[in-house]
């Protein structure tokens, strides 16, 4: 069973993400900010990561941007599921090494598909 962690500060679309996620049959982990989040990566290394960017303490880009660097995390694919848009993110995103970007609102159709692909990348 893969392991995906929610990174998101809002605690009604954490719950939400974590309740579909597990009835997809995923184990998820869940984070309220970037920092806690990459304490749970060091933790538990997670197949799959889904993050917001505006959070406290640590944003996505930061996170990203550690995660990315890092040898021991750098192949864990890495979503960002955010509402935030301008026109530097898609750019600054791919820059950083991000697997998929997907706005805010998404059906969970949509992300369960990008999250199979992810995880399934040689079929």
């Amino acid at each position: 069973m893969s392991i995906i962690l929610v990174i998101e500060d809002n605690a009604e679309l954490r719950a939400d993400l974590v309740d579909m996620l597990s009835m997809e049959k995923f184990n998820v982990l869940e984070a309220k900010d970037g920092s806690i989040g990459f304490d749970m990566i060091e933790k538990h290394k997670p197949d799959l990561i889904i993050c917001d960017i505006d959070m406290p303490v640590m944003t996505g880009f930061e996170l990203l941007r550690s995660i990315k660097g890092n040898m021991k995390y750098k192949n864990i694919p890495f979503i960002i599921f955010s509402g935030n848009v301008d026109e530097e993110t898609p750019a600054l995103l791919n820059d950083l090494g991000v697997d998929k970007h997907i706005l805010k609102p998404s059906s969970i159709d949509h992300m369960i598909s990008e999250i199979s692909r992810l995880l399934k990348p040689d079929e």
